[in-house]
């Protein structure tokens, strides 16, 4: 039997949610294993028996590697757009099914929409703020050039001093690798001071508060910005495995 992605307007089961979650992550690892070393005979098999229900299947192909590959990464691709699709249009089933610690790493892993401009959400938008920051940080983390863009920017609100080093010193990178990496640090203290208490434990009721809240937003927003498929990935999490 051919591997058949979730269907997107099924009815909401959390079975058949977390068969489809786990066939992905199945395919992913695998993928990834024989991506590693194409030499490695499990990967192959692993992918024959998610994809065709025949661990030999890509074994008896003219160019097995081409051929897993091709078929991994497109299964995985519709794969994942279905599941997202099925839990966006059931997403309440799915959100239940996140404790505390998978809710702070909803809130840590996805791109958070900001809510509408009220007083009841000021101190999710604040927390979107800084999750958007901690994005960019890591967007600039492996690119040297965008690592210059960044600070360029941030130096526009900084003393008149610093932005004087900045120009004499930006092709240095040793001076750009320290001042972005207080810039990282930073961005993670801010964070922390509100996920964690001052016993260094997650705190439940803004982690639950603002979980909701970006939920809430994800659902009204007009151009998802892929929350709905980290939802589903983290919500398919084996509890002891967190």
């Amino acid at each position: 039997m051919i591997y058949t992605p979730i269907k997107a307007d099924e009815e909401f089961n959390k079975e058949a949610f977390l068969e489809a979650a786990q066939s992905i992550h199945m395919l992913n690892h695998s993928l990834e294993a024989m991506l590693k070393d194409p030499t490695a005979p499990t990967p192959f098999k692993n992918l024959g028996n998610i994809l065709y229900e025949a661990q030999d299947f890509f074994f008896n192909q003219e160019n097995p590697a081409l051929m897993a590959r091709s078929a991994s990464e497109l299964a995985i691709k519709e794969g994942s757009n279905s599941l997202e699709k099925y839990v966006k249009k059931d997403s309440a089933p799915v959100y239940s099914m996140l404790n505390t610690n998978k809710k702070a790493l909803l809130l840590q892993k996805a791109k958070l929409q900001k809510a509408a401009d009220k007083e009841e959400n000021m101190a999710y938008n604040e927390f979107v703020k800084l999750k958007e920051e901690a994005d960019k940080l890591e967007e600039a983390q492996a690119d040297p050039q965008k690592k210059v863009e960044y600070l360029s920017k941030k130096m526009k609100t900084e003393p008149k001093w610093a932005q004087e080093i900045m120009s004499l010193y930006q092709g240095n990178n040793k001076y750009i690798e320290a001042i972005f990496g207080d810039y990282v640090q930073m961005n993670r203290q801010q964070m922390s001071e509100i996920l964690f208490n001052k016993e260094g434990k997650l705190n439940g009721k803004i982690i639950n508060y603002l979980a909701d809240k970006s939920l809430e937003a994800a659902k009204s927003a007009e151009k998802d910005k892929g929350y709905f498929k980290i939802l589903a990935e983290i919500a398919s999490i084996q509890d002891n495995a967190n």
